[in-house]
């Protein structure tokens, strides 16, 4: 089954010929087909703004909810970018240095049982480089069962000692491997969980509420959380994998070693937080890292060392990856039910984000160049506007909700509500406005002041030459 195209998240539109987003489209249309992705949501930046955002096909395939961009993902590996952030934040603080032995800062011993005179350093952990075992070995991992629709009850605090601690309910010798710390590369997302603990160590908080003050809400990401407890589920995009030419739905699931992958949000929400790495850690007059701390997360730390992964190589918590004639930063994810990527090129100033609900690590890589091409030609373009049209809130609603869009330049704008026929239901604007940001309210009534019946009604803009259509839903 091929998902339908939507075009209901946040809308940016850019004045390049239609054919730049038919082609786009075409690309990421196949890619879906052919990966069996249901849903997708996508958005291209470029220098300190997003250029172009679109949304496909389905949240959830039985009751038919499309993607928007308040659509809520699972981040899969995206989400260790934040927890080396989180690291480098305290790290700015003078908590740590690079090279410390992180058993000068942790309640229990973490030591590799074949070299316990070489320390572990965070360093080591920040590049996968501290021969903690990692995911790709079935052997010695013994990592509590995943639970089922629910966030997983063993904190950090209680689950790290019983695996690295000798005697311990989930130790074993092979946890470690045979090489001394630093020597060699193994990717281990239990040696990201041991990070996301130091942050506790040094900050004092959970590693939930350290992000929650010093990353997601500063960036303004609403609606993002480690935990399927502090998220709204109706945004949350169900996971599905495709076997026997069906797809299969996955529940969400909890693990005591969240912080490797199972951070939730959107690609909206996502968007500041690409663009603060991509401009030297900030963002709409908002620092979350100084610049020379993201310049050092950008540089690879172990040049010679081999990586299992093709055309990578680790800075800080970040992959550097060569795509054909490329250098991009960023990292990617994927996971049961769930295929992601967040990758920027430096040199072009131009990044792009993927977040998918379905499950093939191989799609997304093969068409980020397209992206970063559509970037390259919108740069081409003189005086590019950018028009969006955010989602409006509360949706769905019941007495009054409130729209949002953006100009880049002053202009004729007209915003209407129309119903799903075409029909005018009421005018909210028609004239100049500047450039900036525009809010206004729709109380569900019609032009005559009278209120509409309960149902599914499009928001349009009209600014330029081309129209920004959101759905909205009144409720009675």
């Amino acid at each position: 089954m091929k998902p339908p195209r939507m075009v209901l998240g946040l809308l940016v539109l850019a004045a390049l010929p239609a054919s730049a987003d038919d082609h786009l489209d075409q690309v990421l249309e196949r890619m879906m087909a052919d990966a069996h992705l249901p849903g997708l949501a996508s958005v291209i930046v470029r220098g300190d703004e997003p250029i172009w955002q679109q949304d496909y096909g389905w949240a959830d395939l039985d009751d038919q909810i499309p993607v928007t961009d308040s659509t809520s993902f699972m981040l899969a590996s995206i989400s260790k970018t934040f927890v080396g952030t989180a690291l480098m934040q305290l790290w700015e603080d003078d908590a740590f240095e690079l090279d410390d032995p992180i058993n000068d800062y942790l309640d229990f011993p973490v030591t590799n049982v074949f070299h316990p005179d070489v320390a572990i350093t965070f360093r080591h952990l920040l590049t996968h480089a501290s021969s903690i075992k990692g995911d790709f070995h079935p052997d010695g991992l013994d990592i509590p069962p995943f639970t089922w629709g629910y966030d997983h009850p063993m904190t950090l605090g209680e689950f790290l000692p019983e695996f690295f601690v000798r005697g311990g309910d989930h130790y074993h010798d092979t946890n470690y491997n045979d090489y001394p710390p630093g020597t060699e590369f193994d990717y281990s997302s239990v040696a990201t969980a041991l990070i996301a603990y130091l942050v506790e160590r040094l900050s004092g908080q959970t590693f939930e509420d350290y992000c929650r003050e010093h990353i997601f809400l500063p960036l303004g990401m609403e609606d993002t959380s480690w935990f399927l407890a502090n998220i709204n589920l109706a945004n949350h995009a169900s996971h599905y994998t495709w076997e026997n030419n069906q797809y299969v739905e996955w529940p969400p699931r909890g693990t005591p070693i969240y912080p490797c992958g199972w951070l939730k949000t959107s690609a909206l929400h996502l968007t500041p937080y690409l663009i603060a790495y991509m401009n030297g850690g900030m963002v709409n007059g908002v620092r979350i890292l100084e610049e020379a701390t993201v310049d050092s997360m950008q540089t690879v730390q172990y040049p010679d060392m081999e990586v299992y992964f093709a055309n990578m190589r680790w800075g800080l918590m970040t992959c550097e990856y060569t795509l054909d004639d490329r250098i991009l930063w960023g990292h990617e994810g994927g996971s049961l039910g769930v295929t992601t990527l967040m990758y920027y090129c430096l040199e072009e100033e131009n990044g792009a984000i993927m977040l998918s609900n379905g499950m093939d690590p191989n799609c997304m890589i093969g068409v980020v160049g397209d992206l970063l091409d559509y970037a390259l030609q919108a740069a081409s373009v003189p005086d590019l506007e950018t028009r969006i049209l955010f989602e409006n809130h509360p949706n769905p609603f019941y007495g009054i909700t409130r729209v949002r869009f953006q100009l880049t330049r002053e202009g004729p704008v007209r915003l209407g509500v129309y119903d799903l026929t075409g029909r005018v239901v009421r005018s909210l604007i028609q004239g100049i406005r500047p450039a900036g940001i525009h809010d206004i309210d729709w109380d569900g009534a019609d032009d005559s002041g009278q209120r509409v019946d309960s149902g599914v009604y499009l928001f349009r803009l009209d600014a330029g030459r081309q129209q920004l259509i959101r759905k909205v839903t009144l409720v009675k």
